[in-house]
This record gives C-alpha cells, sequence and structure tokens, in this order.
C-alpha cells in the first residue's frame, strides 16, 4: 500500500494497524485467533525494511527508516490453529502517528550488506591466528572489488561472519537472489581448491533458516526462507584439503541480485582474482644455479617479516639473511660464487610459515 504523503518517524511507534477479528475472539487476542502479519516499509516501494511480526491489533516503528511512504504486509497466520472457514488476518486501516514528513530526504541503500553484526575467527590449518589483514570483517560489506590489495576477509577453519543489509531481499521464485563473491587465488576449482561455507538467512537475526552451501563462487536462493535481511556465514573447509597457511572461506563481497524491483539499479559484481594467495610458496630460479639463484616468496603481506636461510648437506647454516617482504611476492637474490658444488636447502620462515626447496649448484 501507498500513502498519499511521506509518513514521518517519531516518537515511539509510527504506525498502527487495525484488524477485524469477530466479537469475543478478541478477549484473549491471540491466543484464540492468531492471525498474524509482518510488516515491511519503504521510501521507493523497493527497497523495504522489516518492522517486525504483529498480531490482530498492532503497532509498528519505522525503526532507523526516517520516514515512508510504502507498507507491505504479509499474513503469517498458522493456518493449523483454524477451522476450515477461517480466512486469516482481515486489515481494516492504518493509521499513522506522527503525521507527514515536511523534509523527506531519501536513504541511500547500496547494493551489498552494510553492517557486520558478528565475526568469529578461525584458526589456519597449522593452528595459527589468521594475517592481521585478513581479519578486517568491513572488508565484506559493499560490492566486490577488483585490484590487488587484500580486500575480503577470511572466515578461518570453523569460523563464521554475520552480516546485516540495509533492506530486505525477499525470494524471487524463478531466480537466484543473492550473488557471492569468494577470493580464491588465480583460476581455482573447487576440486582443486575447496573453500566451503554454510549459508544462513534470517529477518531478525535470531531465527534462522539454512540456505544451502557454496564452494569459493556462487549464487544463493532465499526461498526456504521467502525473506531476509541478515546473513549468516560459516566456514565448512575441509582442512585436511589444503596446505598449512590456507585460512579457509575468504568472503569479498555479497550483492543481491534479483529483479523484483524494476527500477533498482544493476548491482556492480566482479570476481576478485588477482588478490594474494593466502597460501605462502617458495620457488629457486634458476636450479641448478652456478653463482646465484632467485628466492621467489609467493603469497606475502606488505612489510611482512622473513627470514631466509641457506643450509649444506650436513644441516649447517652457511648464511641467513632477514627481510620485510611486499604484498603479493618478493625476490631474494641469493650469491653462490663462495659455496661449493653440492646440495644445499633454502628455507624461508616467519611466524606462521616455514618453507623448504632443494637447491642443486
Amino acid at each position: 500500500m501507498k500513502f498519499g504523503y511521506p509518513v514521518k518517524n517519531g516518537p515511539g511507534n509510527d504506525l498502527f494497524v487495525v484488524e477485524t477479528t469477530f466479537g469475543a475472539a478478541t478477549t484473549n487476542n491471540c491466543l484464540r485467533f492468531p492471525e498474524r502479519i509482518r510488516a515491511f516499509a519503504s521510501q521507493d516501494g523497493c527497497n523495504w525494511v522489516y518492522l517486525g511480526e504483529g498480531c490482530q491489533d498492532t503497532y509498528f516503528d519505522f525503526q532507523t527508516l526516517g520516514w515512508a511512504q510504502y507498507v507491505k504486509l504479509i499474513d503469517v497466520s498458522p493456518v493449523l490453529n483454524f477451522a476450515n472457514g477461517g480466512d486469516a488476518y482481515d486489515l481494516d486501516g492504518i493509521l499513522c502517528l506522527n503525521g507527514e514528513e515536511s523534509n523527506p530526504v531519501p536513504a541511500a541503500f547500496g547494493a551489498g550488506a552494510s553492517e557486520v553484526v558478528s565475526y568469529n575467527q578461525g584458526l589456519r590449518k597449522n593452528g595459527t591466528p589468521i594475517t592481521a589483514d585478513r581479519t578486517n570483517p568491513s572488508k565484506a560489506l559493499g560490492v566486490p572489488q577488483n585490484n590487488s590489495t587484500v580486500n575480503f576477509v577470511s572466515l578461518g577453519f570453523g569460523g563464521n561472519l554475520t552480516l546485516k543489509f540495509p533492506y530486505v531481499i525477499f525470494d524471487n521464485p524463478v531466480e537466484n537472489d543473492i550473488q557471492v563473491v569468494e577470493t580464491t587465488f588465480g583460476n581455482a576449482t573447487c576440486a582443486s581448491y575447496p573453500e566451503k561455507a554454510q549459508f544462513e538467512g534470517s529477518l531478525d537475526g535470531m531465527s534462522w533458516t539454512s540456505l544451502g552451501e557454496l564452494c569459493l563462487d556462487g549464487q544463493i536462493d532465499v526461498s526456504a526462507a521467502g525473506a531476509i535481511q541478515y546473513l549468516r556465514i560459516s566456514d565448512r573447509s575441509a582442512a585436511s584439503a589444503f596446505g598449512g597457511t590456507a585460512d579457509g572461506y575468504d568472503v569479498d563481497g555479497i550483492v543481491a541480485i534479483n529483479t523484483l524491483c524494476a527500477t533498482a539499479p544493476t548491482p556492480r559484481i566482479i570476481g576478485d582474482v588477482v588478490t594474494v594467495d593466502e597460501m605462502a610458496s617458495l620457488s629457486l630460479f634458476p636450479n641448478p644455479a652456478t653463482e646465484y639463484t632467485i628466492v621467489r616468496l609467493e603469497g606475502t603481506q606488505n612489510d611482512e617479516a622473513w627470514t631466509i636461510e641457506l643450509i649444506d648437506a650436513a644441516g649447517r647454516v652457511i648464511t641467513r639473511e632477514s627481510l620485510k617482504a611486499s604484498v603479493g611476492s618478493y625476490e631474494y637474490f641469493l650469491k653462490l660464487n663462495a659455496y661449493e658444488s653440492g646440495v644445499y636447502t633454502v628455507r624461508a620462515y616467519n611466524n606462521a610459515n616455514q618453507l623448504v626447496e632443494r637447491l642443486v649448484k
């Protein structure tokens, strides 16, 4: 329904919804006739905010929505509580309690989630904490990015993240409703890199409905819940499928994609495939080598401390170098002129990683 003017969000409740229940049934209210609705409000008839659930005559507050001109009511009466002749919620009228909004400034609604409700970190495969720059949950808000910065949050094995959208996502019965962009380095597939997460949806942040599981990027259908404003993401990656520094499912961005509202802007969804790998690796080139080899570290973070050692066949450290890596990758020029021919080990390590490669001179 649409009101003839923007309805003001004033002190206390803003709407009084009047329902019709016959005669003495109102004496015990919902105990006898649980005629119930869920209420939603909107400024543009496109982006809806959930106001709550009510029974028979009931009040609603606009909450954080400054004003509204549209109201959506959905019957949720429990059909088993009524005789065959019951016809659920009966709407008589709606009273606006605080009058007209004189300065209706439209709210801004982005395509992605707008609020972090909770973030519970898991650990990396090797039991160490996730690297600090991958633990900012606000990086999962808004739309996905596409650059070389760490613009996602890692859940860690067994971790979870709960996000809130600024609007309600209603189920579109003919298509999926949400696009999830997960960050995995390069062109990994689920078969080669099975980062998985379980998704749950909620209208109120308290009652949750399972929406299924995804591996890497994918789409979610909210039909099991009907409508949601909260999304909980729980890592379900099998740690046995990963190396020691892997840190589970990485959330880059989540946006609504259904087309229930013709006036809604098309969301920008870009797969993020150029951020640094979460698993550090070590390679040597050339190998075999004569005068030098280049020690290349992949999956490093900016200003991350590393130590590189050259170890001879007897296990003795014959050279050691401490350095600060750059984001993404780092190369160190290791001179070999002073050393005899033979088989060596190159070891690169820090607080969270220990990598080794065999080197032949």
